[in-house]
């Protein structure tokens, strides 16, 4: 667990990361100015459809932002050589303070609700054709604030259960973004 203050998306093709230091790429790019309590998502999908829902319950904001690329779906368990980079991107962000074991739960309900997304999605995996549970390089992060801290998060408290509902409805909003701009003619996933 760190401080930040911002948190970045970067729109990247995929010629541009192979074989590079991540951190040394981040830094070459003009619009950032300082990489200092920042966290960076890098993503070859376009910025342009990122999604967010927000919850309110009670005092405490929830708020969902990610982007959704599916060019390199994939299902856990499938080994890949593929270098494309287009991801699922996911930033949970809550104005309520998080103990580290309410950090965990959150985090795992964030993967947890982007793989029922995915799977009820009927994304096939580009390696072995069944229902893939993210791509190759999903990343996630949850910002917490610093006051009314929160104790558990599991799936029996509300607030874990407005994560997985957040969560789960705000990539399932980007797969289908996603799948209206890509689908080809013949009517089967475009993977870019």
């Amino acid at each position: 667990m760190q401080t930040i203050e911002r948190v970045l998306w970067l729109e990247v093709e995929g010629k541009e990361l192979k074989d590079i230091d991540p951190v040394a790429y981040i830094r070459s790019r003009n619009e950032i100015s300082s990489l200092e309590r920042a966290s960076v998502f890098l993503t070859s999908a376009n910025l342009a459809d990122y999604q967010i829902s927000q919850a309110l319950l009670g005092d405490r904001n929830i708020s969902c932002i990610c982007t959704v690329g599916l060019g390199n779906a994939l299902r856990v368990g499938d080994l890949s050589h593929q270098t494309a980079c287009r991801t699922i991107n996911i930033c949970l962000i809550t104005d309520v303070s998080l103990t580290v074991n309410a950090s965990l739960e959150t985090l795992s309900l964030v993967t947890e609700a982007k793989t029922c997304a995915m799977v009820d999605a009927k994304i096939p995996s580009t390696v072995s054709g069944k229902p893939s549970t993210g791509t190759g390089t999903d990343c996630n992060l949850v910002v917490a604030g610093l006051s009314n801290p929160i104790h558990y998060a599991g799936k029996h408290t509300d607030f874990g259960h407005h994560v997985g509902r957040l969560v789960y409805d705000t990539v399932s909003k980007g797969i289908n973004r996603w799948q209206s701009k890509y689908l080809t003619s013949r009517g089967s996933r475009g993977m870019v």
